[in-house]
């Protein structure tokens, strides 16, 4: 079998003609065969090309799954292994996807290779390209993978899915050898299947793979105008190794005159530490050599003179030569004519020391291999018996939290009942801690199944029997009804609005966002305001139906990203002025123009707010990094708002308040973590609402709301839940 060979990895990553290096791969070692001693170095690059910018932080959530997989394919085939790493990239991010927004879906092309025993097996995901240099041939890898359209006359095709898209993606193979000082190269984008192959070969010829990746990005940079495509680079080198000891000065023979008189020469090629030479004793010539190579022991005349420069001999000189100057010389005896028993001692002595080291050795090399998840589920064990003994201590829990993941890491490698109940306990301590209250499991109020895979739901509003659901993605506004005893009447909606529509002589474009805004001032009606992608109001309530209102100064919109209304009042945010525009209700709708009680001087990350709340004397901003934040609605000052939760908040969606006049509670909902977090209005933690555990019921989380009735309503991308809100 070929030695496994060290591995030099440059991934050159450019985005609109930036560049930048970083090396991704991992190494596994595991038995080979059924000979324990012998071992396999199976090692792992990836290669991923997202569709869309900015994706670093997915794309190393991707490497991390990848390379958790791979560490776990354990005796099966580079192919399988090949299989299983893009497959559970594939379902992670299609998990991702089935939960985002249509148009913050990310889908990704890539380029794995298992590298094992000499031999590179390859697999390529969209348009990817992979080529190897093994012994002066380069064998490329071109073509993306391709399927014939179902319905569709023979040899039309397709190209294959990438990861994360609905169907599951087309992998192609490939194989080569690959040995020290081949070449690796995986690309992302088109142009490398038409790129000339001397021009091809000429790039490989670099050298370094820095220096090959930089070649090709050249001629990557020459095909295209500003590119966005990757490149990774993996050479095999030969082994580095290691000895006891480094080369060291050779035998450099002496002349009769003193040694230091003579030139340095030098050091033949081959030569290692332990060949050193002999030095006289003493300088005036006494037991110097005669002759080159031989010895020449001091006389009776010299035996006054011997000992004391023998006294002085552990002053200088290295071990060895002191060893060879203490037993060598012309006293040393022959092997054979040592005594029997001194050769007996000396045979067992080293049998003893054999038999200690295969005692040290051999129950490391029987040792069967670590089980990762076995690992995960006693170190969590023991993180909660040590939280349990000091429940109140300051890191009690850090101890639990850590002790979560790692058994939730245990079970991705592994399924156990065991760990399975340990999580639970773990988990319940941490509710208790956290002041988490975990909601009955229900089905929804309302399936939103029907609405069909373009549907994305974003805001609902709930006002006595109607509840009103916007829906972005099919361009439409929604009402179900209840009965009087809370009951669905229907699962069929009416549509309300939706886009094509004539309201008031006008067609109405796409639907932005919606918010109930009640009576107040010249405003007598309370009622739904719809913002329509044409920069208008569209109204509604039951009694006069659907209106249109054309405020002052909505040609200078560029984009709404969260609405509120208060007492007639309705608030915008526009990112790109930005500020928070105030319109007040007139006679005619709102014709006066808007002012803006919040501006650029606010402190706020105005492109981050997506939900907004107000009472009588605060506007309550929420930002998707987590922010939340209090303004008074009289002069935009900060007022104080703690905001702490246990886990921060993780992509928050929406924010609601609870109270009449002034808000008594602030609820938000957070995508990320799967809950509802609620706040005193000065933004103390008081408790948070997660789904019963292992259910999916809170994702997808898009909007919260509590009615009158005290009931909480909670509404994903999955359907509608309501729940009794407990005291």
């Amino acid at each position: 079998m070929t030695a496994p060979a060290d591995l030099v990895v440059t991934q050159l990553s450019v985005e609109a003609g930036e560049a930048q290096e970083s090396a991704d791969f991992i190494t596994v070692s595991r038995p080979s065969g059924f000979w324990p001693i012998r071992r396999r170095a199976d090692q792992f690059c990836a290669l991923l090309a997202p569709t869309r910018p900015g994706q670093g932080a997915l794309c190393r959530q991707l490497l991390d799954l990848m390379e958790r997989e791979f560490a776990a394919s354990g005796s099966r085939s580079a192919t399988s292994a090949l299989h299983a790493v893009l497959m559970a990239a594939h379902q992670y991010l299609r998990r991702e996807n089935a939960v985002s927004l249509p148009e913050e879906r990310v889908t990704m092309a890539a380029a794995v290779a298992v590298l094992r025993g000499g031999r590179a097996y390859i697999g390529r995901v969209g348009t990817t390209f992979a080529a190897v240099r093994h012994g002066g041939e380069i064998q490329r890898f071109v073509g993306p993978p391709a399927r014939t359209l179902a319905g569709e006359p023979e040899g039309v095709v397709e190209d294959g899915g990438l990861l994360g898209e609905e169907r599951d993606p087309a992998i192609a193979y490939g194989f080569s050898p690959f040995e020290p000082d081949d070449l690796l190269v995986l690309a992302s984008g088109p142009q490398w299947e038409t790129l000339r192959e001397d021009y091809f070969a000429a790039a490989l010829e670099e050298g370094e793979p820095s220096a090959v990746a930089s070649a090709l990005y050249e001629l990557g940079v020459w095909r295209q105008t500003r590119p966005t495509f990757s490149i990774l680079v993996v050479e095999a080198r030969e082994p580095e190794r290691r000895g006891w000891l480094s080369p060291a000065p050779p035998v450099e023979e002496e002349a009769p005159e003193f040694a230091e008189a003579a030139a340095p020469r030098p050091r033949p090629r081959g030569a290692v530490r332990g060949q050193v030479a002999r030095h006289a004793y003493r300088e005036d010539g006494y037991g110097a050599r005669s002759a080159p190579g031989r010895y020449s022991p001091p006389t009776d005349a010299m035996a006054d003179d011997y000992g004391a420069p023998r006294e002085r001999w552990w002053e200088g000189g290295d071990l060895l030569t002191r060893a060879r100057q203490l037993f060598g010389g012309a006293r040393k005896q022959p092997l054979t004519a040592l005594p029997p028993r001194v050769l007996l001692v000396g045979l067992m002595a080293v049998a003893l020391a054999v038999l200690v080291g295969l005692a040290l050795v051999l129950p490391r090399v029987f040792r069967p291999p670590p089980d990762p998840a076995t690992a995960l589920y006693a170190n969590a064990q023991s993180l909660y018996e040590q939280a349990r003994r000091a429940p109140d201590a300051p890191g009690a829990r850090e101890q639990l939290d850590t002790a979560r993941q790692q058994l939730q890491s245990s079970l991705r490698l592994r399924e156990d009942a065991r760990t399975r109940a340990l999580l639970a306990e773990v988990q319940g301590e941490l509710d208790r801690i956290d002041r988490v209250v975990r909601l009955p499991a229900a089905t929804p109020l309302i399936d939103l199944a029907p609405l069909g895979p373009e549907a994305s739901v974003t805001r609902v509003i709930v006002s006595g029997t109607d509840i009103y659901i916007l829906d972005v993605g099919g361009a439409r506004l929604l009402r179900y009804q209840l009965a009087a005893d809370g009951a669905l009447q229907s699962p069929d909606p009416t549509v309300l609005l939706q886009r094509g529509q004539q309201v008031a002589n006008r067609v109405v474009g796409a639907l932005v966002n919606m918010a109930w805004v009640g009576a107040g001032g010249p405003r007598t009606d309370p009622g739904l305001i719809v913002v329509e992608s044409g920069r208008t109001f569209v109204t509604y309530n039951p009694t006069a139906q659907l209106g249109r209102i054309v405020p002052a100064e909505s040609m200078r919109w560029s984009a709404i990203t969260a609405m509120t209304g208060y007492q007639g009042i309705v608030y915008l945010v526009d990112p790109d002025r930005p500020a928070l525009l105030e319109y007040r209700p007139t006679r005619g709708g709102y014709e006066g123009a808007p002012t803006a009680p919040l501006g650029s001087g606010s402190g706020l990350d105005w492109p981050q707010i997506v939900d907004l709340s107000a009472d009588a004397n605060s506007f309550y901003i929420l930002q998707g990094n987590g922010l939340l934040r209090k303004f008074a609605r009289e002069g935009g000052q900060p007022q104080p708002f703690d905001g702490r939760v246990p886990d921060n908040l993780r992509a928050p969606v929406a924010v609601t308040l609870v109270g009449s006049g002034v808000a008594e509670a602030v609820y938000v909902a957070d995508a990320g973590n799967e809950r509802v977090v609620q706040y005193s209005p000065d933004g103390v933690y008081q408790r948070q609402f997660r789904a019963p555990l292992d259910t999916p019921q809170f994702q997808g989380l898009r909007d919260v709301l509590i009615d009158v009735n005290n009931r909480l309503y909670v509404l994903t991308t999955r359907g509608l839940y309501r729940f009794d809100l407990p005291e």
